[in-house]
This record gives structure tokens, C-alpha cells and sequence, in this order.
């Protein structure tokens, strides 16, 4: 397997939230709304992703994906209405094809070709290891960094990443991935071989993956995680019926394949309730097949009556990772039984709760 590192420059021009896709929230609307129209807060926020570098519609020229203009690229109209000024940018929104990537993703090239550099950042080239002359034909062959000790003798199967960092992807191999800082997986991360597939045993070669934050491991709250909303008049009084603009056959689920260690949280980016002015977004199930470790149980989402905002849980425990865990991997190998007990905590002192224990 190889992997590829996009890298962010200071002050990205697309935005800090270029990287994870994240819709950019505009300080004031990009396009000034008419005197005679509610200059409301929400104006101009609500319509954000319209102004993305993440999203498109993309075509398929020659069996090739290329994505002429992003949301960002299209000019509004000239019109006496805030709603006639954001006509051709809501059919892009409203186009059944319309998608959303990371940053630095070759479907965001007007051409479709790897780019090695955009205006916001850049891959990082191979500086160790080698590739066979097949890969390195390849468009993006100088930014594959191979996994195999085959072709890299100085890789022992950790990617350490210094800074804040977000993965995606499919694993071939036995990885772990580390940062000091919080790390976010921005769609799906999985194994070429999933571990959900029973084979009866476990094998020192199966795939395997493991990521270690030293703040937070956070579930992503994107363009291609959470469902996003226009409005349908220029008021921001109405809105549309939310949209995944997620390609993954997968969505609405986000599956994770990993054993996932924070020094603080595994949780969900923004899970609690977005307040009053903006309504509940279901993102729908994270299915995590490895585990965690965390110094508190971080919260996934925010309920109210039946309304969810943020995922909703389906963990399953990984076995071969008791016996061939990711490498380096800080598993003790060691386990206690425990039991919890219910308490109400209505009167509640540990002083006489202990007393009598």
C-alpha cells in the first residue's frame, strides 16, 4: 500500500476548512443583499457551502471526472433580489450530481489530473523509500510513500504527524497514525480487508489500522458528513430538504475501521444542539470496528425527542487486534473485569455512598 500527505500553507486563500471540507462561514455575504430584504444574521452564513472550493458538479470528459467550476467559481447574477443574484449558484446546489471532496483531491481539478500544488496547499514529494516503475508512472508516483519495508526499509508501519491532521482512505497493510495534536476522520477510513469479514482467525500480516491523538480523535462535521441546507427564498424563512453531497455508496453511515486511542476524547465535531435558529442535522451512524481508549467518553451527538444532531453509535470490538494490535500500538494486553452500578444522583454524596461500602 502507499498513502499521500496534503499539506496546508499559511493563510490558505480556499481556507482552513479547505482541507476537511468544511463549508466556509463568510464574516459578512459575498454578495450584498438588497435594502429591501431582511438583513438578518443568517444571511449570507445560511447559503456558506455556495462559496465552497469543495464542491462542484462535477463531468466526465473522455472517462475522465473534471469539475469545471466549484460552488466558489460561480459568479452570482446581476438581479434587483438576493434570490435572483443566487439563481445559478442554488441550481449547482439543487443539481442531482453535485459532490464535495477533501482538499487537494484530483476531482477538483478543472482537468481531472493529479495537481501536485493548488492556491491553498500542496503534496508533500517522497524524500525515503522507493516505488516500483508502474506506480511511478503513475500522474501522483512521486508522492506515493510505500508502507511495504519492501520498497521503504526505514518504515516500522507509524505515520507521525506533527500538527493537526485529517485521514482518510483505504488501508492495505498494518498502520498506525499518530499526532500530538486532534485528529479528525474526514469520510470513511477503512481496511482493504475488512475486519468484519469472519474468517475464523487472525493473522500477524491482516490489515490493520490504529490512530493516536494526544487531545481528541473527532468524527467529522463536513460537506461530506453532514447533510447540508439552502434556503428557498431570500428571507431564509424556508428551507430546502437536506443534501448529501458524499459520492460513498456508504452514506448516510461514516464506517471507521480502526482502534482509536486520544489522551482526551474520541467524540463528534459541533454534536451539540446548533440552537434554536438552525435545525437538528442527522449525519447517521458512525460504525467503528476496532475500539477505543480515551480518558472520557466523548459525546457523538445531541438528542431532542426524536431529532438527532451529530451520529449515532455502532461499535463493534475488533479481536485479532488483542493479539496482533497495530504497530506500536499502546495496548497493555491485560484486562480486568469491572462492574458499574446505576446511582441516583438526587441526594447523592460520595462520602456517605463510601461509608457504607
Amino acid at each position: 500500500g502507499y498513502f499521500r500527505v496534503y499539506k496546508l500553507r499559511a493563510n490558505p486563500p480556499y481556507g482552513y476548512g479547505y482541507l476537511n471540507a468544511r463549508p466556509p462561514v463568510p464574516a459578512a455575504p459575498v454578495v450584498p443583499i438588497p435594502a429591501n430584504e431582511p438583513q438578518t444574521p443568517s444571511n449570507g452564513v445560511v447559503d456558506s457551502l455556495l462559496y465552497s472550493w469543495n464542491c462542484g458538479v462535477p463531468l466526465v470528459v473522455g472517462g475522465v471526472q473534471t469539475m469545471p467550476k466549484t460552488f466558489a467559481e460561480i459568479p452570482s447574477k446581476a438581479g434587483a433580489t438576493f434570490q435572483a443574484k443566487m439563481q445559478d449558484k442554488w441550481d449547482a446546489f439543487d443539481n442531482p450530481n453535485a459532490r464535495c471532496y477533501l482538499g487537494g483531491d484530483e476531482r477538483l481539478s478543472p482537468n481531472g489530473i493529479f495537481r501536485p500544488v493548488d492556491a491553498s496547499g500542496y503534496w508533500v514529494a517522497r524524500t525515503s523509500g522507493s516505488v516500483p516503475a508502474v506506480v511511478a508512472a503513475r500522474a501522483d508516483g512521486a508522492y506515493l510513500w510505500p508502507l511495504s519495508p519492501s520498497y521503504n526499509a526505514n518504515f516500522r508501519g507509524v505515520i507521525f504527524a506533527e500538527g493537526k491532521v485529517v485521514v482518510s482512505g483505504t488501508v492495505r497493510g498494518r498502520l498506525t497514525l499518530a499526532s500530538r495534536n486532534i485528529m479528525v476522520i474526514g469520510t470513511d477510513l477503512k481496511q482493504a480487508t475488512s475486519p468484519a469479514v469472519a474468517t475464523g482467525t487472525c493473522l500477524p500480516d491482516d490489515d490493520i489500522v490504529g490512530l493516536f491523538s494526544g487531545e481528541y480523535a473527532m468524527y467529522a462535521d463536513n460537506s461530506l458528513q453532514t447533510p447540508q441546507w439552502r434556503r428557498t427564498t431570500s428571507n431564509g424563512g424556508t428551507w430546502s430538504a437536506r443534501k448529501e453531497f458524499d459520492p460513498s455508496p456508504g452514506r448516510p453511515d461514516l464506517a471507521v475501521h480502526a482502534s482509536i486511542m486520544a489522551l482526551k476524547s474520541v467524540a463528534t465535531e459541533n454534536s451539540s444542539s446548533p440552537g434554536l435558529s438552525q435545525p437538528f442535522v442527522t449525519r447517521g451512524t458512525y460504525r467503528l470496528i476496532g475500539g477505543t481508549i480515551e480518558a472520557r467518553s466523548g459525546q457523538t451527538g445531541t438528542m431532542s425527542g426524536s431529532s438527532l444532531h451529530g451520529y449515532y453509535d455502532d461499535l463493534s470490538f475488533n479481536q485479532c487486534a488483542l493479539k496482533y494490535p497495530p504497530p506500536y500500538f499502546p495496548t497493555t494486553g491485560r484486562w480486568t473485569r469491572t462492574q458499574f452500578y446505576e446511582v441516583n444522583p438526587q441526594d447523592f454524596t460520595p462520602a456517605s455512598w463510601f461509608a457504607g461500602r
